[in-house]
């Protein structure tokens, strides 16, 4: 069947309306808007459905980390870890590190002008997103400095996004953003110089991201797990790389990875139950926001610290809980020189949003607002549920 976008780089995920299917998210919205119809999202359905459930609590997480970061490492010419000094990528990182397994580059995409001109003032006291810039003093550099002396083999890049224009927030980078139609879409299509050099070079590149950790839900004593979509639009690929995104957890390569994390975290809150509020209870749980937003604080706290141990709880703020990022990106819309490209951004987002069904949208009603413009995201998709295990009750 005949996808409407150019930029394919997963041929197994794509979103589904009726029996069409479509790569970009957007176009399959815009279809579902016309028929009055659902949007159902699917990510190699064929090869995570095969998993065998019966290996789940038989498997050791650290060495199925090995045996991921070796499979990357034979397959590809040249490894790029996209780094944000979070639990996932320094446990990547450290799976790498630890194994003796060679990585060729350590890329951290961050907006350096905020550095440049001390736009922010860097501490530890404020855990809220808006505080954000500050995991590069602390969680970051520290851990570049570190690499620097102990592995000098290992280029670091900077990927510095403060130069994206919003004036270039065009139908095609806003569809290579996919489903990040935020604030943070020059962050999402920025990259290495080195994908492109080793590329035009006839090297195999693989662009590593950290996703992603379990996301997991209990439904009639059953535990069950699931893939999103706005996972899967981490590391928007450029036309010269659209083989190269690996996510070094929700791989079909390793599909028994994800369910062996889902699994121990499964079993981790069964004996303790006391966490089990914090977590999806299908029929049973209904949240406010601030209910919504507490309860995704908790189970990221929760999960890193089962899933990972190799965290060493490097500083770390709070999720956003801004629908469209500004609050974790608050220096696009706190310096008033911005204000042009801001607008831009909006103007382009709103128009987008406008085209599609309200029930296919989160509406950002807090914060920067532009008179007669929608503010929002589209609303995150999720594959089928898939069983992990059954629920132990201790009552």
């Amino acid at each position: 069947m005949l996808l409407t976008n150019n930029f394919t780089y997963m041929k197994n995920a794509f979103w589904k309306v009726n029996e069409k299917k479509f790569n970009n998210k957007f176009d399959a919205l815009l279809e579902a808007t016309r028929l009055k119809a659902n949007v159902t999202f699917h990510y190699y359905d064929n090869i995570f459905e095969s998993v065998n459930k019966s290996l789940l609590g038989k498997q050791d997480l650290n060495n199925l980390y090995r045996l991921r970061a070796q499979q990357l490492r034979d397959e590809y010419d040249y490894l790029i870890l996209y780094f944000s000094g979070g639990s996932d990528s320094y446990n990547i990182l450290k799976t790498f590190l630890d194994n003796n397994i060679k990585l060729d580059e350590i890329c951290v995409k961050w907006p350096m002008v905020v550095i440049d001109k001390q736009l922010y003032t860097p501490n530890t006291k404020d855990k809220s997103a808006f505080n954000y810039l500050s995991e590069w003093d602390y969680a970051i550099k520290p851990v570049l400095d570190e690499i620097k002396i102990s592995h000098p083999e290992i280029k670091i890049e900077i990927a510095d996004w403060s130069n994206f224009n919003f004036n270039d927030y065009n139908e095609k980078n806003f569809r290579l953003a996919n489903s990040w139609n935020d604030v943070e879409i020059g962050y999402t299509l920025s990259k290495s110089k080195s994908e492109l050099i080793y590329s035009e070079k006839g090297k195999s590149v693989a662009s590593i991201y950290g996703i992603d950790k379990p996301y997991i839900c209990l439904f009639k004593g059953n535990w069950l797990c699931s893939f999103l979509d706005t996972s899967i639009g981490v590391g928007a690929p450029q036309e010269h790389s659209q083989n190269s995104i690996e996510y070094f957890y929700w791989s079909p390569k390793l599909p028994i990875l994800p369910f062996e994390q889902a699994y121990s975290l499964c079993n981790y809150i069964d004996n303790n139950p006391q966490i089990k509020k914090f977590f999806y209870n299908v029929g049973y749980t209904s949240w406010n926001q601030n209910q919504q937003d507490m309860a995704i604080q908790m189970q990221n706290d929760i999960i890193k610290s089962i899933i990972y141990s190799t965290w060493n709880h490097k500083f770390q703020t709070n999720k956003p809980i801004m629908v469209d990022r500004t609050d974790k990106q608050s220096w696009i819309f706190a310096h008033p020189e911005l204000l042009k490209n801001r607008e831009e951004f909006i103007d382009f987002n709103s128009l987008f949003l406008s085209q599609i069904d309200e029930r296919f949208i989160i509406k950002e009603e807090k914060g920067y607002q532009v008179k007669g413009k929608k503010r929002g995201l589209f609303k995150v998709c999720a594959t089928k549920w898939y069983f992990v295990k059954k629920e132990l009750d201790f009552s």
